[in-house]
């Protein structure tokens, strides 16, 4: 948002998403927006992590005719239904809860309270909205090679919270 992804059509996005999800979206301001490809030498996408903000909004891109999955089953986000997080958590950073060196320890968290784990298929255009604080990753892909089938993700942050609050 800060480095050129700053375009009308997303100022128009975010006044829509503002007037049809007003209870959802309210008044929390637009943090952040970034997008990412993935490319078929990175099948695994993003790793385990939560986003500073309250609402996280992905967006995927990628026409559905590049997934070589012809179920349409993978390729999409994994959402841990998690409430809580340990005490001694809440005071990390957004940046140490990013971090790939985190990962091993969120993943033994999530098996210890026993998450409910949700994966939502990849479909072109389909948005996936929920809290920022629960985890969320990548589920693994496969699409055809090229620039212009690698997995894009638009992702749109509202509100501000400290990171790692109970929900």
């Amino acid at each position: 948002m800060n480095s050129g992804l700053s375009t009308g059509i997303l100022g128009q996005m975010e006044n829509e998403l503002r007037l049809k999800m007003p209870k959802l979206i309210g008044n929390h301001p637009l943090k952040m927006i970034w997008a990412y490809k993935c490319f078929e030498s990175v099948p695994e996408g993003l790793a385990l992590h939560a986003d500073d903000a309250i609402v996280n909004l992905n967006i995927w891109l990628t026409p559905d005719t590049a997934n070589l999955d012809k179920n349409g089953t993978s390729g999409g986000l994994i959402v841990h239904l998690t409430k809580n997080v340990p005490p001694e958590w809440s005071n990390l950073s957004f940046k140490r809860m990013n971090r790939l060196s985190e990962v091993d320890r969120i993943k033994l968290f999530l098996s210890e309270v026993k998450s409910e784990r949700i994966e939502i298929p990849y479909k072109q255009n389909r948005a996936v909205i929920f809290h920022s604080n629960l985890f969320h990753e990548t589920s693994s892909f496969s699409f055809k090679k090229g620039f212009k089938n690698a997995r894009i993700n638009l992702t749109l942050l509202f509100g501000s919270k400290k990171v790692r609050q109970t929900l």
